[in-house]
């Protein structure tokens, strides 16, 4: 049955799923292309254990890179286990169904890293919001697909101070945990991020985001895609507590265009662009049952990429 739905959603959507899209595929803001292989053809390695996958995730070498079973102890505060991918030219792949880090991940002055299969829990939000499941901080030509980010501490997965070209597709980003703080994907930390200007290009595409109060995403600077993906509210996780959805802020422009959104309150939020520097572009959106705003606010920005098999909102 499951393959049968993957032939469907090929054939109608018309994308190889096991090849980058988006932003991740550009050099900059231009439409330059860029290949990202990751690893490329390096002979395969599976680990085991949380040290060997720190180990080859920082040595400067190109790696194809396995992980079989669940690896790390988790983490709370600035306390625990946490994988530094700071070595470029990587494929990080789960081999199973389920694959589970119990570690942060954080990609630092790195470039064409893939990272694929992966299931990130964290400790749930709480008063420290000290680490995110994920962060890529000033690296550039990142794919990530198929991997789910849950109960982050303090948020699921940030892009910030000079990354960019980043893609997300087939993700999940969730809470599961009752908090004011499940805030799930900030792009750029701050106003204040001089390295982020004229980066921070992302798109997000074929995602699902599950019961998150905020940042889905909230980005600053970035020219950011946020195109067919689903968007679900649960009163029981989010009641009592502000729910904003897709928001651009300073220097950002966002295209949100033919997502769903289903149970959302103020799915498009446009009180973050104080100065009126950045722009929300609503395009043949669907929402039900969603209250609070729906409209968008300024311009965007035409992608450089081909998303011609993106599907209409009611597919």
């Amino acid at each position: 049955f499951l393959l049968a739905v993957g032939f469907a959603v090929c054939a109608s959507a018309a994308v190889d799923q096991c090849k980058p899209i988006g932003w991740a595929t550009r050099s900059g803001r231009t439409s330059t292309p860029f290949e990202v292989t990751g690893g490329g053809n390096a002979a395969p390695i599976t680990v085991t254990t949380l040290a060997d996958l720190q180990k080859y995730a920082k040595d400067s070498s190109p790696r194809v890179i396995y992980i079989d079973g669940t690896l790390g102890s988790g983490w709370n505060g600035k306390s625990g286990d946490r994988v530094d991918i700071t070595g470029s030219n990587k494929t990080i792949i789960g081999l199973r169904p389920g694959t589970e880090l119990k570690a942060v991940v954080y990609i630092k002055k790195a470039s064409n890293i893939i990272l694929r299969n992966i299931v990130i829990k964290g400790p749930g939000s709480n008063a420290d919001q000290a680490w995110d499941n994920f962060n890529i901080e000033n690296a550039q030509n990142i794919w990530v697909d198929h991997c789910e980010f849950w109960d982050g501490q303090d948020g699921n997965a940030d892009v910030v101070k000079g990354a960019d070209n980043v893609t997300f597709t087939w993700c999940k980003f969730g809470y599961t945990r009752k908090s004011n703080h499940n805030l799930s994907n900030l792009i750029a930390s701050s106003d204040d991020e001089p390295a982020s200007v004229g980066k921070l290009n992302i798109t997000f595409m074929f995602n699902w985001w599950v019961a998150a109060n905020q940042r889905k995403p909230r980005c600053r600077y970035g020219n950011v895609h946020v195109i067919n993906n689903l968007y679900t509210g649960n009163s029981s996780i989010t009641a009592g507590t502000a729910v904003l959805g897709v928001s651009a802020g300073v220097q950002c422009h966002v295209r949100t265009e033919k997502n769903v959104f289903i149970d959302e309150n103020d799915p498009i939020y446009n009180g973050n662009n104080t100065d009126g520097s950045g722009g929300n572009e609503v395009i043949d959106n669907i929402f039900t049952n969603c209250s609070g705003n729906t409209k968008g606010q300024g311009t965007s920005f035409t992608p450089p990429y081909d998303y011609s098999f993106a599907l209409p909102a009611n597919q």
